[in-house]
C-alpha cells in the first residue's frame, strides 16, 4: 500500500517561498507607489477643476442676470 507524507513544508520550502514574495514585493512596490501618487495629484486636480468651474459657472449666471 502507497503512504503519504503528510509532513508538511521543509524549512528550506518556506525560506524559499519567503524569498520570492520578498522578491516580487520589492519588485512591484514601487509601481503601486507611483499608481497611488498619481492618483491622489489626479483627485487634488480634478476637485481644483470643480471649484474653478464652480465660480466660473456663478460669474457666467450672474453676468446673464445683469447683477454685474
Amino acid at each position: 500500500m502507497y503512504k503519504k507524507n503528510n509532513g508538511g513544508f521543509t524549512l528550506l520550502e518556506v525560506v524559499i517561498s519567503i524569498t520570492l514574495v520578498a522578491i516580487i514585493v520589492v519588485v512591484f512596490s514601487p509601481v503601486f507607489t507611483n499608481i497611488l501618487r498619481t492618483y491622489y495629484f489626479n483627485k487634488s486636480r480634478i476637485t481644483a477643476s470643480n471649484i474653478a468651474q464652480n465660480i466660473l459657472e456663478e460669474r457666467r449666471y450672474e453676468v446673464t442676470q445683469g447683477e454685474l
